[in-house]
């Protein structure tokens, strides 16, 4: 949808920190989520619920997500793989 990065808010250097994190649970449901990569930009890492369909990306990963330039594509080819 058109303008929905204006949601994303957040700072993208915290919301690097959460990159470390292994497990993310559900905000709304608390199941563990699935990691994620997108396909088209593999360094935009999400979480996806399997339950109730919810996504979380964290802080900045939406903004950069809905706005594809060319740093992105040397983005993806040095992101490290996700685990």
């Amino acid at each position: 949808m058109k303008g929905a990065e204006i949601i994303d808010v957040g700072d993208p250097s915290t919301g690097k920190k959460f990159d470390a994190i292994g497990t993310i649970n559900c905000p709304k449901c608390k199941t563990q989520m699935t990691k994620m990569v997108d396909l088209n930009q593999s360094h935009i890492r999400y979480e996806k619920c399997p339950v109730c369909y919810g996504v979380w990306f964290d802080a900045g990963e939406f903004k950069d997500y809905k706005e594809e330039n060319l740093s992105d594509i040397f983005k993806s080819i040095f992101s490290k793989e996700r685990r």
